[in-house]
């Protein structure tokens, strides 16, 4: 459990502001779903015809109400856990790279995939980003492995059943696991930059 997040969240409102900024913008798409859904959305079609935001924005938007909640859900434990990992504007720099590189990967290797909502794949690469960048106790472990078993079970069985009733709609859970290995990809990327600025300055 990440100590810095419970001592007097008052005066250390910026740790709370990625939660709270994400949570503010998929809340008010969410309401206006009937004037956003379609036009953010991943649709295949109208990506290779151009409207690249897409890439982006689908992440955003949810299919139902038990989708947005499990997503938020997701996003405020998450941030319990390793929300003091990096700083703000790292977070939401990572956030985009996610965001943008999960959705070219479905793209690419996901030829038959039409369709795409949701913030989950992006939740994956936060969660093995921030684990990785400190990864020294018991619970971060732990938490990794879990997480590690859950995408191999996705990977050989499907979505655990029952989750697409649940939110109505398919389980992408490729976006899951590239989502993840983006994040430890990330993770990796950063530290071969420090170490080549570290091995500079000596």
């Amino acid at each position: 459990m990440n100590p810095s997040l419970n001592r007097d969240p008052v005066s250390h409102l910026s740790l709370w502001l990625f939660p709270i900024i994400l949570t503010t913008l998929i809340l008010a798409v969410f309401l206006l779903d009937r004037f956003f859904f379609q036009s953010l959305s991943f649709q295949r079609q109208l990506l290779v015809n151009g409207e690249y935001w897409r890439l982006l924005s689908a992440h955003i938007v949810h299919l139902n109400d038990n989708h947005l909640y499990l997503n938020l859900a997701g996003l405020w434990l998450i941030w319990f856990f390793v929300g003091d990992r990096f700083k703000l504007i790292e977070w939401f720099v990572l956030t985009i790279v996610l965001a943008l590189i999960v959705s070219l990967i479905l793209v690419a290797f996901n030829p038959y995939l039409e369709s795409y909502v949701g913030f989950s794949g992006v939740l994956y690469g936060l969660l093995m980003a921030g684990l990785l960048k400190q990864f020294n106790t018991y619970e971060d472990i732990i938490l990794f492995i879990l997480v590690v078993l859950k995408l191999f079970y996705e990977q050989v069985y499907g979505s655990f059943s029952g989750s697409t009733e649940l939110i109505n709609g398919s389980v992408i859970v490729d976006a899951h696991f590239y989502g993840a290995i983006v994040g430890v990809g990330y993770i990796l990327l950063r530290g071969l930059c420090m170490r080549i600025c570290t091995d500079k300055k000596g």
